[in-house]
């Protein structure tokens, strides 16, 4: 493509490393990675996303970790990402540092964490998460509300979910058919 008449744009880029994301070729991805560093794109959000992507889905934690580390603009979509390629522990620490530094944490974050909780996960984070939930006022969030159910009733504390369940205002249940 670099030869020919055709100028490679992020788009290009983006197609690329999902392709390597799914096909699990990390040497082409990083590669891939080393020109857009050179052509100084690797810090867009989308470029980003996908090479955290590409990383994690490869079984390179370290550089996935590394572009976390790296990622100018810190969002929900990023921290779900690891979470579905299931680094629940690193969305958990990725969660953590983001709030310690003082990004601004929005629903769609929380939301996002409590996703990752399973019956191994630590219910004192949880109910802490579920204290900024009520301080933030996340919790008329349904998509909020919803995952705090989850999270209890993954935590095996029914009780709690019921109480949250039950301190829902306005309720939408969606059937799945």
């Amino acid at each position: 493509m670099h030869l020919g008449s055709v100028t490679p744009n992020n788009l290009t880029y983006l197609g690329l490393l999902v392709a390597c994301s799914g096909l699990q070729e990390l040497q082409e991805g990083r590669q891939i990675h080393g020109l857009l560093w050179n052509l100084g794109i690797q810090s867009d959000l989308c470029v980003e996303s996908a090479l955290k992507d590409m990383y994690s889905k490869c079984g390179n934690v370290k550089d996935a970790w590394q572009i976390f580390d790296s990622a100018q603009d810190l969002d929900a979509v990023i921290l779900l990402s690891f979470a579905k390629d299931g680094f629940e522990d690193e969305a958990m620490q990725f969660f953590v540092k983001t709030f310690k530094e003082g990004i601004q944490i929005d629903p769609n974050m929380v939301s996002a964490i409590l996703g990752v909780f399973g019956e191994d996960t630590s219910l004192g984070l949880g109910k802490q998460l579920r204290s900024l939930i009520i301080r933030r006022r996340f919790n008329f969030n349904p998509f909020v509300s919803n995952q705090l159910i989850n999270m209890y009733s993954k935590c095996k504390d029914l009780e709690e979910a019921i109480k949250v369940l039950g301190s829902v205002q306005s309720y939408t249940f969606y059937i799945k058919l």
